[in-house]
Order: C-alpha cells, then structure tokens, then sequence
C-alpha cells in the first residue's frame, strides 16, 4: 500500500493579483515519508512561491486548486511541530523572516528552552560551530546582515527533530567556507532523521547531491530534471570523492520551535524585547541555553 504523502499538491495554479501571468499552471506534486525532492530553476520563476503555497501563506488561485500536509489542507495557522523551515531571512515580522526584537542569544535560549526532548544536543553544538554562532551571541536581531541571519535561520530548523524540512535558497548568502560542511550536515542530517525534504536552489549540483529526484520549474510547469540522472550517482555512491563545484531560518520561521507553535511573533517580540542588554549574552553559549 502506498503511504500518504507528506506534502502535496494538486492541479494548483497561481498568479499575484494585479498580473496575469501565471507563475504555477495546473501543478501536482506528492512528496512522501522519507523521500527527498529538489526543485530548481532561475531566479523569478516561482520557486519561493511554491514554498508560500506549501506553508499556506499564499493560497492558490484556481478553484480546483488543492495544497495538503499529512493528508489535511495546509493552514498558515495550524500547527505543524514536525517541520522545519529555512528561507527569506527579511526582516518582515509577518512574513518569512525572523523577529526584530532581542540579541541572538535571547531567542537560542528561548528556543532551547522550549525545544525540550526534541532538541539534538550533540548535532546542535556541532552545527552552532559550523555556522560560527557563537560571535552572533550578543548582537541584535535587528542589526544582522541577511547572511547572519541566514545562519541562525538554519541553526534553528535543525537543531531539532524534524520529519519535514522545507529548504529554499538555504546557502544563498553564506560564506563558501560554510557552504560545503553545511549541504554534508544536511545530507547525514536527513539521512538519520529518515526526514522528508524539499530542496529548493537554483544550484544544479548540491540539488543533485541532497535529493533523490529534481523537478525544473519553467514557465510555469514542473518537470523532470534529465540531468538529475547522471548526477545522482554522487549521492549514490559512499566511497565517490565530495561534490565540487560551487554549492553555494509572529510566523516568520514557519513552526522552527515550540514558540511557532503556542504564540504570535508579537508575544515572542515583546519577550525578547523585555530581556538584558545584548552586553549579556556576550558570554552565552549555544551548547548551554
């Protein structure tokens, strides 16, 4: 019997109001337990709106259209404890981004302190080292740059256990010392988690290095990347050389914590904001929040 999918989508369709230019046509998609799904296509062509419609913050167009997590209709307003989330990381509270308030150490301690069981002690002090978290400790949220914020959009997804990892542009705006230790975290991240993932870059090889199979978003269709055949034999094989080339985290991080999931970004701003001075979380660690 076939499992359900985690995610899918069904004949969905979609244009911005005002254009009548469609960036999705009659799209389908089914993404199922443990596998992992690359999409990739040039900037502008609707890559970040498939992961809008797949978080239910944007609905699509037709009637007919249908965008399910888990067998139920995706609401930007249920809870989803099981995913992780990486993508724009603006500065819009609302949007996909991160909130204002607080240094970077009051939100990982908060974050900890509500991941619980469910926090991977040994992964995440591995993985605050490879993404240098600890000189952003004592800086405010407001004042990092989209790279910095980038990274502790991605220290947050996955620290975590998470059975759905939901990843667009995840190494646009990353130092290329970090990009090629963090796509090998990410592979014997999923790898261990069994997770579902959707990969979504315009970059064709850590595409093919991290998925199964890659779909091409052009003019408004996915299709099949031919070339995904040739390059899987990379992931494929255990003993073949590391990729080369260049590889290149209110309701901003779409359910990243618990946080995410019990209160708005305005509770979770208005915490950060009543916290110390950035001076003191100089010394904390994010081995020890």
């Amino acid at each position: 019997m076939k499992p359900e999918p985690v995610l899918e989508l069904r004949h969905v369709s979609f244009h911005y109001p005002g254009s009548e230019r469609f960036l999705l046509h009659n799209v389908s998609l089914q993404v199922l337990p443990g596998e992992r799904v690359g999409i990739r296509g040039d900037n502008g062509c609707g890559k970040s709106t498939v992961v809008k419609l797949l978080l239910g913050y944007a609905r699509p167009t037709s009637a007919d259209s249908r965008v399910y997590m888990h067998g139920l209709p995706v609401s930007w307003k249920r809870p989803y404890p099981f995913l992780g989330y990486v993508g724009d990381p603006g500065h819009n509270t609302f949007e996909l981004g991160l909130p204002l308030h607080g240094t970077v150490g009051s939100l990982l301690r908060i974050h900890a302190s509500l991941a619980g069981s469910q926090l991977l002690v040994d992964e995440s002090r591995a993985l605050g080292d490879l993404l240098n978290l600890p000189q952003l400790l004592p800086l405010r949220l407001a004042s990092l740059s989209s790279g910095e914020r980038k990274r502790v959009m991605l220290y947050l997804a996955l620290a975590l256990r998470r059975r759905l990892l939901i990843l667009d542009e995840p190494t646009d705006g990353l130092d290329s010392s970090v990009v090629h230790p963090l796509i090998d975290f990410l592979k014997h991240y999923a790898d261990r988690m069994n997770s579902s993932l959707v990969y979504i870059s315009h970059r064709r090889e850590e595409t093919a290095y991290l998925t199964d199979r890659v779909l091409v978003l052009d003019r408004g269709s996915l299709n099949a990347d031919t070339a995904h055949s040739v390059s899987i034999s990379l992931r494929r094989d255990d003993t073949a050389t590391p990729l080369q080339g260049e590889l290149s985290l209110d309701k901003a991080l779409f359910a990243f914590t618990r946080t995410c999931r019990t209160l708005q970004w305005t509770h979770l701003d208005c915490r950060l904001s009543s916290l110390k001075a950035p001076a003191d979380d100089a010394s904390t660690s994010h081995t020890n929040l």
